[in-house]
């Protein structure tokens, strides 16, 4: 969760611990730099976001750790520029970066090549209503980074040096004016792309474009208020100002939920309530017995 231009976020991945699912290095990684995106004024699609009636995330011409597609596992990386299978590696050295200033890394979870990284370059805009297939996914001749489009029942892997893409599935690649959709089934889009680390000269001096370091100088600095972005996924709907929590009552309910999750164990005995007779003997229970305490763990919700 985190406040978009601001200075509060939180990345709490306890839960996924607490039922004994594994959390890769990757996903941290990726994570953290998503929600700290969000305090640089960052949103899923670049400077556009999700609403209630366009999603611009999963969007195959923005590859950077603010999309969906890209946050929980990193930018898989190809041995080479048109692959779309992930390089295979046991250390970093196996790994090349291709044309990227930022190195790719060994996952030591699943033995292929990734990289944590915004956005460093413009693709071609993707009109959804009008796809040239030739033209594919332009990020230069040298780009080893695979990318991910939607295909109505998944996501597939696709080249981002600009080989060509079957964006309607029909074996050929060279078809134009092709209407499909490619990012989350949310309707026809002009899929924009954007440089994360872009600059613009300002008196003589490059500065920073879509990264915004000043959110000291912003209204949510000193709001102590979160925008819930990427709760459980990024799913929430449209949250009012006025209902935030604060940073404080955000941590207080984790620790409630981090409480409600304990997996079961041999502590959960002895905090049991039982009724006994005369006879000083439970009696025979003629139901099932109720979490009241709710020590059972209860995710997924």
């Amino acid at each position: 969760m985190s406040e978009v231009f601001g200075n509060d976020s939180i990345v709490a991945l306890q839960p996924w611990a607490d039922i004994h699912t594994s959390v890769r290095t990757e996903s941290w990684a990726g994570i953290a730099m998503h929600e700290f995106g969000h305090n640089l004024g960052l949103l899923h699609g670049g400077s556009v976001d999700a609403g209630a009636t366009s999603c611009n995330n999963y969007k195959p011409n923005y590859v950077s750790v603010m999309s969906y597609n890209f946050y929980g596992q990193g930018i898989q990386v190809a041995a080479s520029p048109g692959g779309t299978a992930p390089q295979a590696c046991t250390t970093d050295a196996d790994c090349n970066a291709g044309d990227h200033a930022v190195p790719a890394h060994c996952s030591t979870s699943t033995n292929t090549c990734f990289r944590i990284d915004y956005s460093d370059r413009v693709f071609n805009a993707l009109n959804e209503e009008s796809l040239d297939e030739t033209l594919g996914l332009q990020g230069g001749a040298n780009n080893t980074d695979i990318s991910l489009w939607f295909r109505g029942l998944g996501y597939a892997p696709i080249p981002t040096n600009g080989s060509p893409i079957d964006w309607n599935k029909n074996g050929i690649f060279t078809d134009t004016g092709v209407v499909a959709e490619i990012n989350d089934g949310d309707g026809p889009e002009n899929e924009l792309s954007q440089n994360d680390w872009g600059t613009t000269p300002i008196n003589g001096v490059n500065s920073f474009t879509n990264l915004q370091f000043g959110y000291q100088c912003s209204g949510n600095y000193s709001s102590d208020l979160i925008l819930p972005r990427d709760l459980r996924f990024g799913r929430e709907g449209p949250v009012l100002a006025a209902a935030r929590p604060s940073v404080e009552q955000l941590l207080q309910r984790s620790g409630q939920e981090a409480l409600r999750m304990q997996p079961p164990g041999s502590w959960a005995t002895r905090t049991a309530v039982q009724v006994v007779g005369t006879s000083g003997q439970p009696p025979t229970r003629s139901a099932p017995a109720v979490d009241w305490l709710k020590e059972r763990p209860l995710w997924p919700r």
